[in-house]
């Protein structure tokens, strides 16, 4: 398995959150393969630096995931406020994404997987960037994840309960069973310690 990753230089993630995610990665997924596409420098051995090809602001970055020849295989995608806390077993078997924690059938794309990706999304996506950038900033089309949703030719199939939310699931204590908490708005994972049950394998 790979994961994936985007460190997009701005005011907010530098290659230090980048380098702290790897660290829960490493610690419960040895084998695991990292590469992170990024605008920024990358100086550590076990991460594989992926230019990023366009300038597109923010979260839009995310969608140079889906280049064509670029992440084949089994894929799993981790934004960078994300802690990985055990083993993570995926099932590739169709694009999945995160399940809305506040609106039911809406999907979140803070974590992806893929073993074959969805090409088109990037290439409908980089003819008019801008047109979907302005297009996409309404509560029903909100951002990268409704654009993949609208755009992926199907419904996608929503990532288990290894995945849990830190405000919906995990601020006293993370549920027996989570491999990985994901962060959404305030706080961020270096902002709060998370209480993890150790009976994780």
């Amino acid at each position: 398995m790979q994961i994936a990753c985007v460190l997009k230089r701005g005011p907010e993630y530098r290659p230090r959150h980048l380098y702290a995610l790897v660290d829960t990665i490493r610690r419960h997924n040895p084998g695991a393969q990292v590469r992170c596409l990024t605008d920024d420098a990358v100086n550590r051995p076990d991460i594989e630096a992926v230019p990023l090809l366009h300038r597109w602001p923010g979260w839009w970055s995310k969608l140079e995931l889906f280049r064509p020849d670029l992440l084949n295989g089994p894929t799993l995608y981790l934004d960078l406020d994300t802690v990985v806390v055990g083993r993570i077993d995926v099932v590739f078997d169709r694009f999945r994404m995160l399940s809305d924690v506040y609106r039911a059938g809406d999907f979140g794309s803070g974590c992806m997987a893929w073993s074959v990706p969805p090409v088109k999304i990037y290439e409908t996506f980089a003819r008019s960037p801008e047109r979907y950038i302005d297009e996409y900033r309404t509560r029903a089309k909100w951002g990268d994840q409704a654009f993949i949703r609208d755009y992926l030719g199907q419904t996608p199939a929503v990532l288990d309960d290894q995945f849990r939310s830190y405000k919906a699931h995990c601020r006293r204590s993370v549920p027996h069973g989570t491999s990985v908490v994901y962060f959404h708005g305030k706080p961020r994972p270096w902002q709060v310690t998370l209480k993890v049950d150790h009976r994780h394998g």
